[in-house]
């Protein structure tokens, strides 16, 4: 519980204006959403560079319209590296973000 609630508490006093999330009702993972011209696909290779781990939205849906939303898991961290963890991510978001080359040259067409 404790781990959760820091890791909420980070994500909405430092994550606001830079994407938009779900609030979970408890539990380990967070998703979140970026602008529809970012892929998450995209993102996830970017942050492995990073050594940053998370899963692009389009393995929760039976189709490709949540490109742009990826999830991350709290489950692996404790409770004292959950803060440094989400400032490493949020860098990194606001990294790949804020360069028009990680923008898609293309959209994968809505198929619902």
């Amino acid at each position: 519980k404790n781990r959760f609630d820091k890791a909420l508490y980070f994500i909405e006093n430092n994550f606001k204006g830079l994407v938009n999330w779900r609030t979970p009702c408890g539990g380990i993972n967070f998703f979140f959403s970026m602008p529809k011209d970012f892929s998450s696909i995209e993102l996830k290779e970017f942050l492995e560079r990073k050594n940053i781990k998370i899963l692009e939205g389009t393995l929760f849906y039976s189709t490709i319209k949540s490109e742009n939303e990826f999830r991350i898991s709290i489950a692996h961290m404790e409770e004292e590296e959950v803060e440094e963890n989400l400032e490493l991510l949020k860098k990194a978001l606001e990294d790949f973000l804020s360069d028009e080359k990680n923008k898609m040259k293309y959209k994968i067409p809505n198929l619902s």
